[in-house]
């Protein structure tokens, strides 16, 4: 939430928000203790692919 919030606040595109988002929340599931690394993020940063869905 504390991603979105500042993606907002940097006027972030709204898919860079969402995978900064899930990057720094699955990073910090991750672990045992509230923690984000660096390297994690960039593993995790490669795996995420947004598609947009369209009816």
């Amino acid at each position: 939430m504390g991603r979105m919030i500042a993606g907002i606040h940097r006027q972030m595109d709204a898919v860079d928000m969402l995978k900064d988002a899930l990057c720094y929340s699955t990073s910090n599931a991750m672990n045992w203790f509230p923690m984000v690394d660096d390297k994690q993020l960039a593993n995790i940063k490669t795996s995420i692919v947004v598609k947009e869905i369209t009816r």
